[in-house]
């Protein structure tokens, strides 16, 4: 998002004022307990686990609902203030006239404004969440100086980046390895920057991290008409990394690799119809339209017509207070909410949660993933189950 520079400080002083206030206001709010994945050495009997659970190892990857968090890599993130004042450098092109700008931008953004605005999984790497049971990725990545993609937050002059793709993939790489009977789901969506050279980058490395050696780690597609495999077929080729690129940067990959996936081919991203949705009662009602049986009814049938397959549907639960809500409440002089993520995530991750799954799952054939922030302070790995344990009831009926 963007926004004239005049106003851009003001934004920075009112929106770091709010998010002090809730951060050292707030409720104590007692951890939620959440499931611990610890890895070992797997034994014989252990081979017949898939992500944990010998139930879906028979299910076909679009037959199994995906735990996954949301901007999976914004943790021990910084404002990135260069963009700030590069920003007013090529606005004014004045001597100096930057330099206030430079003295104050972090100290504009302490650490905690930042984790409250733009961190949604604070504290937890990617190696955390793997050991948690995640096994759904999302990233959001910003091009720096035009040669370096790292994980962010946010557009333009309004973001706050992470770390680059070095360590986050490492990481994956690392916990495949020590646990051979795991599938994951790595989606790159949204992006700040020329999307050609993003997306080149993220070839280059995934290539390098899963997919060089001669052993590839990534499933590969032959035709989009086959079948997807069982996560058991999937675990015994060894091919346990499914690589999905939204729209924009699955277009503008050069020399795109077979083994990237399309979003758009596949599923609905409910931002598509959640994309402004800034309180808990707006989710719901978002979802509860989207859901409608009748609804829901015409999507299928008009999806078989089209493309001879229902797509996918996702329960991505977040909420994001933005800086246009923050000033356009101030200028209506209406209460402001919760603008910390972590506070508009505890409203929606719980109950609400599991309203929205079982409001969903009757409707459609299959619900792709269960995305969520903060998932330690969430029913994400309850819900999850509870939808597979469904999965594994649909199959056996036949429905």
């Amino acid at each position: 998002m963007w926004f004239s520079l005049k106003s851009d400080y003001l934004l920075v002083q009112i929106i770091c004022a709010f998010i002090m206030m809730q951060i050292f206001h707030t409720q104590q709010i007692v951890f939620a307990y959440h499931l611990s994945f610890t890895s070992k050495s797997p034994s014989s009997k252990e081979l017949l686990l898939c992500n944990g659970n010998a139930d879906i190892c028979d299910l076909r990857y679009d037959q199994v609902t995906h735990a996954g968090t949301h901007n999976s890599g914004t943790y021990n993130l910084k404002y990135d203030c260069n963009s700030t004042i590069k920003l007013c450098k090529s606005k004014f092109q004045v001597p100096g006239i930057c330099q206030p700008l430079e003295k104050v931008c972090e100290k504009s953004f302490p650490p905690l404004a930042v984790e409250c605005f733009w961190e949604n999984n604070p504290q937890h790497n990617i190696a955390t969440q793997l050991k948690d049971g995640i096994r759904l990725f999302d990233f959001d990545t910003c091009l720096l100086d035009n040669n370096e993609v790292v994980n962010c937050h946010g557009m333009g002059n309004i973001r706050a980046i992470g770390e680059g793709l070095d360590p986050t993939f490492t990481q994956m790489r690392d916990f495949l390895k020590s646990n051979p009977n795991e599938v994951i789901s790595i989606e790159f969506g949204d992006t700040d920057g020329d999307k050609k050279i993003i997306s080149s980058h993220l070839q280059s490395k995934l290539e390098e991290y899963f997919a060089s050696g001669g052993e590839s780690m990534i499933y590969i597609r032959n035709t989009k008409k086959e079948a997807w495999p069982t996560l058991g077929k999937m675990i015994k080729s060894g091919q346990r990394i499914v690589v999905w690129f939204g729209s924009g940067l699955y277009n503008s990959t050069p020399d795109r690799k077979p083994w990237i996936q399309n979003t758009a081919d596949w599923f609905v991203n409910s931002y598509t119809y959640t994309e402004k949705v800034e309180t808990a009662a707006q989710l719901n009602s978002s979802f509860a339209e989207w859901c409608a049986p009748d609804k829901a009814k015409k999507f299928i049938e008009e999806d078989m017509k089209n493309l001879d397959f229902a797509r996918w549907q996702t329960i991505d639960q977040t909420v994001g207070a933005s800086p246009e809500y923050i000033l356009r409440s101030i200028e209506k002089k209406e209460k402001i909410g919760s603008v910390c993520l972590r506070n508009l995530a505890i409203d929606v991750n719980y109950e609400l949660l599991s309203i929205t799954s079982n409001l969903c799952y009757p409707v459609f054939p299959y619900i792709y993933r269960v995305r969520v922030d903060y998932y330690w302070q969430s029913d994400l790995f309850k819900v999850v189950d509870m939808l597979n344990q469904m999965n594994v009831k649909r199959i056996k009926n036949g429905s």
